[in-house]
């Protein structure tokens, strides 16, 4: 059997978990939605015993106007993202904003970012990507 891309280094014997089943469900009901679901059965060895882990996660997209929001739901997590273009004029400035919880294992992350992009000043220009995280 060919177990090629299967590999993860950060494992003791490189061996990735194998996906049995992959079942996705990808939606686009209106223009400015999208819409992805995903089931995930996977199998691996390790001390000469099979495990078998079942994994679900949910990703809905929206756009209105100028602004993007993005949830994602999945059997260990949760996420929400909002961005925004702040400036549009000759300095474009977009931002987001994010957070993300882990239930189980009581951990939760809460991140900022700003990407900045100048106009053509003599022929150089400025970009820069800025951001924060607290958790």
């Amino acid at each position: 059997m060919l177990y090629q891309g299967r590999f993860d280094k950060n494992k003791p014997n490189y061996e990735a978990a194998w996906k049995a089943w992959n079942l996705v469900f990808n939606a686009a009901p209106k223009k400015n939605i999208n819409l992805s679901h995903s089931w995930t059965q996977e199998q691996e060895w390790a001390n000469d015993k099979q495990s078998e882990k079942v994994k679900t996660a949910t990703k809905l997209g929206l756009k209105h106007g100028d602004s993007k929001f993005d949830f994602a739901f999945a059997n260990d997590k949760w996420s929400a993202r909002v961005g925004h273009p702040v400036v549009t004029d000759d300095w474009n400035v977009n931002a987001d904003v994010l957070f993300e919880q882990k239930p189980a294992k009581n951990e939760w992350k809460a991140e900022s970012n700003a990407r900045v992009a100048s106009p053509n000043m003599s022929g150089s220009r400025i970009n820069a990507n800025f951001g924060a995280e607290y958790n």
